[in-house]
């Protein structure tokens, strides 16, 4: 965000393009990533990266209009800069010890710098060989993070933002500390506020953000199952016998009774979970050999029941990779739709939920009607192909089918000749 602003500047001062480059090539096409979710997010972030936004949107200043433009640059130079171009650029001069003599030639070395000293960090960070940990400085980024759609799905005890901070003061001492984000991300906080946007914790940060996606076996946080409750077996207490004591004086030993045994609960063996109507109309298609079997809808949406709080923490984000730009990106890059990277269930039930039309529109205009998918839903491992349609014989109504994997490699192989 501090780049795409300094960029804005040069544009409008007049600078060489040079000066602030935003190209995709010099910055993220240079991260090494290491990790797997790293490596997503920045395959996936390409798709975003200076989406609505124009460098020359502003248009350019005059000589004149450059002028005062510095003049008044110079007076924040002297107080506590206000702005992000004024606290980069007060940063640049007390380390140079120029700032009482601020010129735009210095001014033109200044956004040279920090431009050049944003993408070299960016390539540290997306290249993990940062030492950012948990930015104990600046309590700014843990804010963002807590009130973003990852900590509202995933807090389920409300312990998520004194977990960051345990975090970050448990690795204070192994973090290396950037002063100037100290300033910086109060300012972008701010900037972006005024401006208004969607999302405060900037423009690239979505296409990590739905890390839930990509993880197997957390749909826990997705869904609540309806919770059986079993009944407790109490076991009838027996009474104890009480030995009879003769009247007579002569002692006589009391003979104890045979102890009668405690009888044992019977623990009624735990009920496997009915399978859902996509794996049975999985299991009939394979059982009669049929080319197609349909779900039956209505009962497939009356399973795996989605929390509220859950759609509406993520019902933002969703929106954001239903678009075709978002879906020809993760086709191109992410082999969307194939054997390799099927579709997940789970994010197709939450469309067909919400009744998403345009996004499920946007799905089979991108990846075709039939494509793989993989039922996360109950944890399944292999792909299965789908047809996903909607047309007056479903009257209007979104239906998916099950077809035969060997029917739709054989149409691909007719189409590709």
């Amino acid at each position: 965000e501090s780049t795409k602003l300094h960029a804005t500047y040069a544009k409008m001062l007049g600078f060489n393009d040079n000066t602030c480059t935003l190209s995709w090539d010099d910055i993220f096409d240079e991260c090494r990533p290491v990790g797997l979710d790293m490596k997503n997010f920045v395959r996936r972030a390409k798709y975003r990266y200076l989406q609505n936004y124009n460098p020359e949107k502003k248009g350019r200043l005059t000589s004149k209009q450059s002028s005062a433009w510095i003049a008044n640059l110079k007076k924040e130079l002297k107080d506590k800069p206000k702005g992000i171009i004024a606290y980069r650029a007060k940063q640049w001069c007390q380390s140079k010890e120029n700032c009482s003599s601020f010129s735009r030639r210095d001014l033109n070395k200044q956004f040279k710098n920090t431009c050049k000293k944003d993408r070299e960090l960016i390539q540290l960070f997306c290249s993990e060989k940062d030492r950012l940990y948990g930015i104990s400085y600046s309590e700014v980024p843990r804010s963002l993070l807590t009130n973003s759609n990852v900590m509202r799905v995933i807090n389920e005890g409300g312990f998520a933002r004194s977990c960051l901070t345990r975090y970050a003061e448990l690795f204070k001492k192994k973090e290396f500390r950037y002063d100037w984000l100290t300033g910086l991300f109060p300012m972008v906080k701010s900037h972006l506020s005024k401006e208004k946007r969607e999302y405060m914790q900037g423009n690239i940060f979505l296409p990590g953000a739905l890390k839930e996606f990509d993880d197997r076996g957390l749909t826990e946080f997705l869904f609540v199952a309806p919770k059986k409750k079993i009944a407790k077996v109490v076991p009838t207490p027996v009474p104890t016998a009480i030995p009879t004591v003769a009247p007579t004086p002569i002692p006589k030993v009391a003979v104890k009774p045979t102890p009668k045994p405690t009888p044992v609960p019977t623990v009624k063996p735990t009920q496997k979970p009915l399978p859902s109507q996509f794996e049975l109309a999985l299991r009939r298609m394979r059982k009669k050999r049929l080319k197609s079997s349909d779900v039956n809808m209505p009962l497939f949406k009356k399973e795996f029941v989605f929390e509220e709080r859950v759609l509406k923490a993520i019902e933002g984000p969703l929106k954001d990779f239903q678009t075709r730009n978002a879906l020809n990106d993760m086709k191109k890059y992410d082999k969307l739709g194939s054997k390799v990277q099927p579709v997940r269930l789970l994010f197709l039930k939450l469309m067909i939920d919400k009744e998403s039309h345009v996004g499920l529109w946007n799905i089979v205009s991108v990846l075709g009607e039939r494509f793989y998918v993989i039922n996360d839903l109950e944890k399944k491992l292999i792909p299965v192909v789908i047809h996903l349609h909607n047309s007056s014989k479903t009257k209007g109504k979104w239906q998916i089918s099950i077809v035969r994997e060997s029917d739709f490699i054989k149409s691909n192989r007719k189409n590709k000749k």
